[in-house]
């Protein structure tokens, strides 16, 4: 009954040892060495098992069985921690803090979801009157999930550290699809725009924490209105964190030189986040920052772990920002600095720490970026965005400068190695309709959830839902917990290898785009295996490529929806009318071409144009 864990870990503990380790502390009533035990479990989780396939050696078949395991047993222990008598105000909180988001999925994979008995408990007992250690244990104890009354953001001046992580941790949250988990994290973001202009100071090392980073990244997924306004605290935040940092890094660094460049030709600089030549943002950006050469001579910047040789051929110079900075920001700026760019070009924002302070820093005379994580940077030095005209609904949605550039200029490819597999156009043999939701799980909200659970109650026994979540660790567990108290008939795929996810997705017959933020990739993977895309148009740019691809397919303009109605209905349509989906499925096979309006057309020069022009008109 080994666990079995990628090679890349096999010298790092696996969780399931820690949960040993932790047990024979409690065993022995160790409980102040559990808890530390315990946020060490909690950073390793999130650090070298978040990613990581982990599973039990004679359970086969779902690589991602342990995951509920973790969730089951941290959860028992954190119970008995707080269940203690261990002084909780003595204990250190930066690991707590920094991954609090892991500790809300943990809670939220269990079969209860949530610790509400034991707070509900703590609450009679002392009749509403807490005591610091009966608070803290309160606040310790809480996640999104839960159903009781108790407003934790009232509670700011008392744990600010605290208080403040559980809201990023509400914001950056997965698998938020209840009605009270969507109401805690619409809370959450009043909360912290309420909070812009606070004194960040008394947050400490929050500052530095991932719990920054995940809700900068993962704002744009929550359905409130006001939801990007985040990111005026998480800037100040992520910029004081590094002015707090150690100076002496920077100063101990020499910065490399560049070979000469042609002398026609300014110097563009590209800070990237995630852009192997299998992810999401090579697909979409490669064929951009290939047209860039022609007008720049481009340096390229990335992670150890978030390149490989494909994107390196993309640029004339490319370095590893670990090894020459550590992705250090105050080592990076340095060296950027001393490059003197004429422009810094910003694929995406918000999926590394180190990208978002730069991006919050003036390094070049002209900085723009793509929507490639599409929101606005709410950035006071990021001057452009340059973006497909058909998603700009509403220029107000940026504090950048918009650049529209002509529909349909940019130009996708399809991940390294992909293989093509011939769609199945036969009807289901056993009557039902499998709807695929190929979306990571962060996009999936309550409105959404609560869309697909009325068609299915609308028609029961008739359709299934395939989701493929793109997740892996406890996030896995939480998300299909998640779901599965919400819908019937399901089906889920953690991540999948490229090819696997296709002949997965090609059992399927239609797809359900999530609202309100849609999919790019995942529409020409479903298009090109002839499932049409239901469609929810809003008015952001990441609420709008469904919509805009359905135009470019030709497919009929009611699979574009504009309410939740409306898309129930449709969706209750096209399960029940089988000759019409049928048809629209041999649409999309034989009468067009799907990879000659996507992977083909386009002119992605348009995007380099734009820069170049944007550099020949700052003086000198």
């Amino acid at each position: 009954m080994e666990p079995v864990v990628s090679t890349d870990n096999k010298k790092s503990a696996n969780p399931l040892q820690q949960l040993d380790a932790i047990d024979l502390m409690l065993l022995r009533r160790h409980y102040r060495d559990a808890a530390h035990a315990y946020f060490q479990l909690l950073d390793s989780l999130a650090r070298e098992w978040a990613t990581t396939s982990f599973s039990r050696s004679d359970h086969h078949g779902d690589e991602n069985y342990a995951m509920y395991e973790i969730c089951e047993r941290a959860t028992r222990q954190w119970l008995l921690i707080l269940s203690s008598d261990v002084d909780l105000a003595k204990l250190n909180y930066t690991l707590f803090i920094a991954n609090i988001g892991m500790v809300h999925a943990i809670l939220m994979g269990t079969s209860q979801g949530t610790l509400d008995d034991f707070i509900s408990a703590l609450h009679r007992k002392t009749g509403g009157n807490y005591q610091i250690s009966d608070f803290l244990r309160i606040v310790l104890a809480w996640c999104p999930n839960s159903r009781i009354g108790f407003d934790i953001f009232a509670y700011y001046s008392q744990a600010p550290e605290l208080i403040m992580a559980h809201a990023l941790g509400c914001v950056s949250g997965i698998g938020l699809i209840s009605e009270e988990s969507n109401r805690h994290r619409n809370k959450a973001i009043d909360f912290l725009i309420t909070h812009r202009d606070s004194n960040i100071d008394k947050l400490g090392a929050i500052c530095l924490s991932s719990a920054v980073l995940d809700a900068w990244m993962r704002c744009s997924y929550a359905e409130h209105p006001d939801k990007h306004k985040v990111k005026h605290l998480l800037n100040r935040m992520i910029q004081r964190g590094f002015q707090l940092s150690d100076k002496k890094a920077a100063a101990g660094k020499v910065p490399p030189v560049l070979r000469e460049r042609p002398a026609n030709r300014p110097l563009l600089v590209v800070p990237l986040e995630t852009f192997s030549g299998k992810h999401a943002m090579y697909r979409c950006y490669a064929n951009i920052l290939l047209a860039c050469r022609e007008h720049f001579y481009t340096v390229g910047l990335a992670g150890t772990k978030y390149y490989d040789d494909d994107t390196v051929a993309l640029f004339d110079e490319f370095f590893d920002a670990d090894e020459i900075s550590g992705s250090d920001p105050r080592v990076m700026e340095s060296i950027i600095l001393s490059w003197q760019p004429d422009a810094v070009y910003y694929p995406s924002v918000g999926m590394a720490v180190w990208v978002i302070a730069l991006a919050n820093t003036r390094l070049a005379p002209v900085q723009a970026m793509s929507i490639g994580h599409p929101a606005t940077s709410m950035s006071r030095t990021m001057d452009y965005v340059i973006v497909d005209e058909g998603r700009v609904a509403d220029g107000k949605a940026f504090s950048e400068t918009v650049l529209a550039m002509p529909h349909g200029s940019n130009r996708f490819v399809l991940p390294s190695g992909s293989q093509r597999v011939a769609p199945i156009m036969a009807p289901p043999a056993d009557g039902i309709i499998r709807v695929a939701v190929p979306s990571i799980s962060q996009k999936l909200t309550g409105s959404f959830i609560r869309a697909l659970r009325r068609a299915q109650q609308a028609l029961p026994g008739k359709l299934q839902y395939v989701f493929f979540m793109g997740t892996r660790s406890v996030y896995y567990a939480a998300t299909v917990q998640s779901l599965s108290r919400q819908l019937k008939h399901i089906e889920c795929h953690g991540e999948l290898a490229y090819n696997d996810y296709i002949t997965e997705l090609n059992r399927c017959h239609l797809h359900a785009g999530t609202f309100p933020f849609g999919g790019t990739n995942s529409l020409i993977d479903s298009m090109r295996q002839g499932l049409p895309i239901l469609a929810f148009e809003g008015e952001e740019p990441h609420a709008r490529v469904d919509g805009d691809f359905v135009r470019r397919a030709g497919l009929p303009e009611k699979l574009v929806c504009h309410s939740e109605d409306e898309y129930v209905e449709r969706l209750v349509e096209l399960v029940s009318d089988l000759d019409q989906l049928m048809a629209l499925r041999r649409y999309l096979v034989d009468e067009v071409d799907i990879d000659r309006i996507f992977l083909q057309e386009g002119r992605p020069e348009c995007y380099a144009e734009a820069l170049a022009a944007l550099v020949s008109k700052k003086p000198d």
